[in-house]
């Protein structure tokens, strides 16, 4: 039977008491020096005039009307939001002492590794701010002022945390200073994560109710060693509500890594893709395979760095190696990879190689 449309469910309220968070950055961070970050204590102190809240239902999520026979692969939106995940890998690695800034810049080795040429681009030159417990606090893209040849960092994201706990990320425009989306989590009282949500926003801060600009994100876990994960997104075709967009049914090994994972795309009952997973005793994935064919491989180093990555594929393959310099905490401050492809026939395409250089500073 067909469903009856209820009205767009607004955004759940945002998450304020308890988080910590520095002030989001207003204008560009000129280096050197490096920006000095904000103490992790500071908290979001709630205004002193009362606010009335607003109440929300506890499945604010709406499927296609007549679901069942009109929801087809070409009818659906996936115009995905227009934001890009910035990422500088799993650091910094939670030792003493512990990082409190690393900055990344990127360059590549011409001329039989004689000359550099700096490399820019989203994600390309980052900096990240981290607290003393080791979470990332600001992400930062850098640029280089040609004119005064010196680095200038625009914030992208800012992290806000309760307790040891995610609970938002506000990402921003670097080009215009503007909030242009956030993500809130939600947990259980055994820390798992349980709900996420990502809202576009306009200029002046409001939510964008368009189809592909938002996605809410419901976990489950049936099992000790089992997870599954429905993601809901705005849809036209749908009138414009949240609807279910796929499910991905993950299954946990011993060490509460992910084994497999199945992605089915809502209302197909049988799964498009299939991953595996295999882990060395260190918890380091160390094979990975889909069920498009596709293998990769990789080694690691005593320090637990990657020093091999081949990725197979049903027509070519393609290996790149990476070699490291280390400070004295162990923390890598140089690394130049290099990537070689071949295709089915045996002819090689070699990439040129890239130095990745990092200033890492300490509490």
């Amino acid at each position: 039977m067909a469903q009856k449309k209820k009205k767009a469910t607004p955004p759940p309220p945002p998450v304020v008491e308890g988080l910590r968070a520095s002030v989001p950055e207003s204008s560009a961070v000129t280096h050197p020096p490096m920006p000095v970050p904000v103490p992790e204590t500071s908290e979001l102190k709630p205004s002193a005039k009362k606010v009335a809240q607003k109440k929300y239902p506890s499945e604010p999520f709406v499927y296609f009307p007549s679901a069942d026979t009109i929801a087809k692969t070409e009818d659906v939106l996936r115009n995905e939001a227009q934001l890009k995940s910035y990422s500088s890998g799993n650091f910094p690695k939670k030792k003493t002492p512990v990082i409190k800034s690393l900055k990344e810049s990127y360059f590549d080795l011409e001329n039989n590794k004689k000359d550099t040429i700096r490399q820019y681009g989203d994600g390309w030159n980052e900096l990240s701010l981290y607290d003393k417990n080791g979470n990332i606090t600001k992400l930062y893209v850098v640029f280089l002022d040609e004119k005064t040849q010196k680095d200038s960092s625009y914030l992208t994201t800012n992290y806000l945390y309760r307790g040891d706990k995610l609970a938002r990320k506000e990402h921003f425009s670097y080009a215009t200073r503007n909030k242009i989306a956030t993500e809130e989590f939600e947990y259980d009282s055994k820390g798992k994560k349980t709900k996420d949500f990502y809202f576009a926003l306009d200029e002046n801060g409001n939510t964008i109710e368009e189809p592909g600009r938002g996605s809410w994100s419901v976990y489950k876990y049936p099992n000790l060693n089992e997870e599954i994960e429905e993601k809901y997104e705005r849809n036209e075709v749908a009138g414009n509500f949240y609807v279910l967009q796929n499910i991905i049914y993950r299954k946990l090994n011993s060490q509460g890594k992910i084994a497999n994972e199945e992605r089915v795309e809502w209302p197909n009952k049988e799964p498009y893709s299939t991953y595996t997973f295999a882990y060395d005793e260190k918890g380091n994935r160390i094979k990975s395979t889909s069920s498009f064919g596709d293998e990769t491989i990789t080694t690691y180093n005593k320090k637990g760095d990657i020093i091999k990555e081949t990725r197979n594929q049903t027509d070519s393959s393609e290996t790149t190696t990476y070699v490291y310099k280390y400070d004295k905490n162990d923390n890598w401050v140089q690394r130049v990879s290099e990537t070689v492809k071949e295709n089915k026939n045996g002819k090689q395409e070699k990439s040129t190689p890239l130095l990745c250089k990092r200033i890492i500073e300490y509490y």
